[in-house]
């Protein structure tokens, strides 16, 4: 038996608020007393008002429920299906230039990671240098050509430059960077630029 991993499919995804706001655009008239949309369409599918937190979407699957814990995805083939909020966030990551999930809510340093990983630049919310920032330096070979390394390796020396995290200080520069102990543990990391 073999191994597998998913391809790389690029959804659609809207917030409950957007839900909401598409709805009242599209529900043309029909609202509930508190403004709530009452029945509206997308993407063909019919979406019913079940209650003020609650609204019944038709999936593939049959009728399923979408709260403001759930993003509304369309997938590849037009189809629609509610998903948990922080499902939703362990599964997918931005594209483009929609990345409000990502900038406005804050993650934890594994939720980070990936992004470095991706090729994100990521900060904490709770640094306090303008423009800080912590980014993937990709791995290389190089030939020894100048100090110090003259001093370890003979000249011409093919050495492998491992893949590493730098950091953007606050005043321009560039060096190493590695996690303290408050930066593994904190929850509000953040896409920047």
């Amino acid at each position: 038996m073999g191994k597998f991993q998913n391809k790389p499919v690029v959804i659609e995804a809207i917030t409950w608020d957007e839900f909401i706001d598409r709805g009242r655009r599209l529900g043309e008239g029909c609202f509930k007393p508190n403004n709530m949309p009452w029945s509206f369409e997308i993407n063909g599918y019919a979406i019913t008002h079940e209650n003020d937190r609650c609204y019944l979407i038709p999936t593939l699957e049959g009728i399923h429920r979408m709260t403001p814990k759930d993003m509304l995805i369309t997938g590849v083939q037009g189809e629609i299906y509610p998903c948990k909020l922080d499902i939703f966030k362990a599964t997918y990551t931005p594209v483009g230039a929609h990345l409000d999930i990502a900038k406005h809510e804050d993650h934890d340093f594994s939720w980070a990671l990936v992004q470095i990983k991706q090729g994100s630049n990521v900060a904490r919310q709770g640094w306090n240098g303008k423009g800080m920032f912590v980014f993937l330096v990709p791995g290389s070979t190089f030939k020894v050509n100048r100090p110090p390394l003259m001093g370890i390796y003979p000249e011409g020396t093919e050495v492998n430059y491992q893949a590493h995290i730098d950091m953007k200080t606050a005043d321009g520069s560039v060096v190493p960077w590695l996690a303290s102990q408050s930066d593994l543990l904190a929850e509000d990391w953040v896409v920047v630029g």
